[in-house]
C-alpha cells in the first residue's frame, strides 16, 4: 500500500509539473500569436502607406507635367516635390502607428528645401495643433508648392522679404 501511495504521489507531482509547463506553453503560444497579429498589422499599415505614397507620386508627376516647359524643368519640379514628400514620409515613419502629426513640423519639413527657407517665419503658438497623418502628405505638397511659388513669383522673390505662416 505504501508503494502504491508513493507511485500515485509521484504521478500527481508529475501531472502538476506537466500542467504548469502546459500553462507556460499556452502563455508563450498566446504571446507568439499576439506578436504575429502585431506583425500583420504592421505589414498592412506599411503596405497601405506605400500604396498611398505611390499614388501621390503618380499624381505629383501628372500635375508637374502639366506645367513643365521642358524635360529639365519637369525633372527639377518632380525632384523638388519628391524631396518634400520624402521629408514628410520620414516624419510619418518615426512612429508608424501614430495617427497625428504636428502641423508646425509638417510646415517646417515641407518648406525646408526652399532656397530662402530662413525667410519663412512660422508662428508656432497659433499653429500648435496636430492633424491626421493621412492628411499630412497632401498638405505637405501644398505647403511646398506655396513656398516654391513665393520664391518664384511672390514675397520671397525679392531680397530681404519674408513670409509669415500663422493660424487661428
Amino acid at each position: 500500500f505504501g508503494f502504491f501511495a508513493m507511485v500515485v504521489g509521484v504521478d500527481i507531482f508529475l501531472i502538476h509539473i506537466m500542467h504548469g509547463a502546459l500553462g507556460q506553453l499556452s502563455s508563450l503560444h498566446q504571446r507568439a500569436q499576439e506578436l504575429a497579429d502585431e506583425r500583420a498589422l504592421f505589414v498592412d499599415e506599411l503596405s497601405h502607406r506605400i500604396k498611398n505614397l505611390l499614388a501621390n507620386v503618380a499624381a505629383l508627376i501628372s500635375v508637374a507635367s502639366r506645367h513643365a516647359r521642358d524635360v529639365p524643368a519637369l525633372v527639377n519640379s518632380v525632384r523638388s516635390r519628391l524631396d518634400a514628400l520624402g521629408r514628410v514620409s520620414s516624419l510619418l515613419q518615426r512612429n508608424l502607428f501614430d495617427t497625428r502629426v504636428s502641423l508646425v513640423d509638417l510646415i517646417k519639413l515641407s518648406t525646408a528645401a526652399v532656397e530662402d527657407a530662413a525667410s519663412i517665419e512660422i508662428d508656432e503658438r497659433t499653429l500648435e495643433c496636430t492633424l491626421a497623418s493621412g492628411d499630412a502628405t497632401s498638405l505637405s505638397l501644398i505647403f511646398h508648392e506655396l513656398a516654391t511659388n513665393a520664391v518664384k513669383y511672390g514675397a520671397l522673390s525679392a531680397p530681404g522679404q519674408s513670409v509669415r505662416v500663422s493660424g487661428e
